[in-house]
């Protein structure tokens, strides 16, 4: 048992010097990388908030021109700031031009085939589509 307890407080100590060491390698990395550039400055960051809220796609737009910046990078700001943004809502996507399964019946049902529930052709069709193709 005492081997046991020995291992453990060795564990311990080895466990207790890698922290140290991970925290000084964390505080060494801070020292050598550079601080983030601000990309807006004070005067556009009291313009943002300054927008009525809540802020849209249009104000973001307008906002985008009198700053000199796209609409995703003043809405991007104004979430970072905690304004809210109000998003527009998403367009109904209409149904596909092209039903993979419709077109691939409508080609059978021109040369006189039977319908299938696939949307792709089978060796065997392929075969006889070019079969009747051909002729």
């Amino acid at each position: 048992m005492t081997k046991e307890k020995e291992l453990k407080a060795d564990l311990a100590n080895v466990q207790a010097e890698r922290d140290k060491a991970n925290a000084e390698i964390a505080k060494l990395k801070r020292l050598l990388t550079k601080p983030k550039k601000e990309n807006y400055k004070n005067a556009e960051i009291e313009t943002i908030k300054s927008a009525k809220p809540p802020l849209d796609l249009e104000k973001a737009k307008q906002l985008g021109k009198k700053l000199n910046r796209s609409p995703m990078s003043i809405i991007s700001k104004a979430k970072d700031l905690g304004i809210d943004y109000k998003a527009a809502p998403r367009k109904v996507s209409s149904e596909r031009l092209v039903n993979k399964t419709k077109l691939t019946n409508q080609v059978l049902e021109a040369i006189g085939m039977p319908k299938v529930k696939r949307d792709y052709f089978s060796r065997k069709e392929l075969l006889e589509i070019n079969e009747r193709l051909t002729k």
